[in-house]
């Protein structure tokens, strides 16, 4: 709506108001599916990588993610390029927001929102990249101070786990 507002004559005082929202909407877009946290949480532990690292990379993801869509919507690209840029996981959302912006003829509307939306985006990713990075160091502290304690708990659970398997294969045995 402010972009149409925007494309009308509405002037950019009213447009730039309204774009701290991006950043709030980028943030909520972000923790929706499909926006590679899993990816991002996988990779961060099994990495040796600290909070510096997953920061790095969680900023990477979100200026990727974000700038693929504005590619796709600002350039004349011919269907082999877009499925190539499309295999890259461009944000739909964002997406629309540029072809929008474009159709009514502001794409600078499109951009400014895009990026504002990437900040929302990359804080999300962020907070995932760290939140990893803490809890697998602090996993790796639990298992390096507690080894003994550990290895007994997983003897324990394999022990019942195999009793459990047992006590089926018998009850399944003897009710036919």
């Amino acid at each position: 709506e402010h972009i149409k507002t925007f494309a009308n004559g509405g002037g950019w005082a009213a447009f730039l108001a309204f774009l701290p929202m991006g950043i709030v909407f980028g943030a909520v877009h972000a923790m929706t599916p499909g926006h590679s946290k899993a990816v991002l949480a996988a990779y961060l532990t099994g990495a040796s990588a600290g909070m510096r690292r997953g920061l790095m990379v969680s900023l990477a993801l979100s200026a990727t993610h974000v700038t693929m869509a504005v590619l796709i919507a600002l350039l004349p690209l011919p269907l082999v390029s877009v499925g190539f840029m499309a295999g890259l996981i461009p944000c739909p959302l964002t997406l629309f927001v540029m072809t929008f912006a474009m159709s009514r003829g502001v794409p600078e509307a499109g951009i400014m929102f895009a990026l504002v939306m990437m900040t929302g985006v990359a804080l999300t990713l962020s907070g995932v990249a760290l939140a990893t990075v803490f809890f697998r160091r602090r996993m790796e502290r639990l298992l390096a101070d507690h080894h003994q304690l550990l290895a007994r708990a997983s003897k324990a659970i394999e022990a019942a786990a195999g009793g459990i398997l047992v006590a089926v294969a018998i009850h399944e045995i003897f009710s036919r």
